[in-house]
């Protein structure tokens, strides 16, 4: 909420000295479109180039009265929300989950409500479980042929 915040006030700041250089600008009778701006600004020592520079002025005038622009914050691989019954956790969340779904921002959300989301951790394990036993079974049956194999080589070499 801070970072919009001092989005806000950054644009804000920014338009306002923008405005005052247009109002100053054409009390002096020096304003310059956007596009001779750029055809001027070839020439070191042009007025473009003094405009161009007055904007990255500005630019760090804001920057010396608000901060620099906030970081883009990480985007979190999911979200927990927990509150009392009626507290309006579906309703936040069905409103957030629209919110991605129009500003397509997240490719793939998935909604989940804790029991359905411990029911599949439970089935996830339990299969990971069964995996396990299964490589265990095969590796002591490799194992216990290799020890047989072995044994019965031993016996044949002595």
């Amino acid at each position: 909420m801070r970072g919009l915040l001092l989005r806000v006030k950054r644009s804000r700041l920014t338009q306002e000295l923008a405005d005052r250089d247009k109002i100053r600008a054409s009390k002096d009778g020096k304003g310059f479109g956007l596009l001779s701006i750029f055809k001027m600004a070839k020439d070191a020592d042009s007025p473009a180039e003094h405009i161009l520079r007055e904007a990255r002025d500005r630019e760090l005038a804001v920057d010396a009265m608000i901060g620099p622009p906030p970081e883009q914050p990480h985007v979190p691989r999911g979200i927990f929300l927990h509150g009392t019954v009626g507290s309006g956790k579906t309703m936040l969340m069905d409103h957030f989950l629209s919110a991605i779904g129009r500003a397509g921002t997240v490719p793939r959300v998935r909604r989940m409500h804790f029991n359905e989301a411990m029911d599949e951790l439970h089935r996830r394990m339990h299969r990971l479980e069964l995996e396990r036993e299964r490589l265990d079974a095969k590796q002591n049956e490799a194992f216990l042929q290799s020890v047989a194999a072995h044994e019965h080589n031993a016996m044949v070499c002595t």
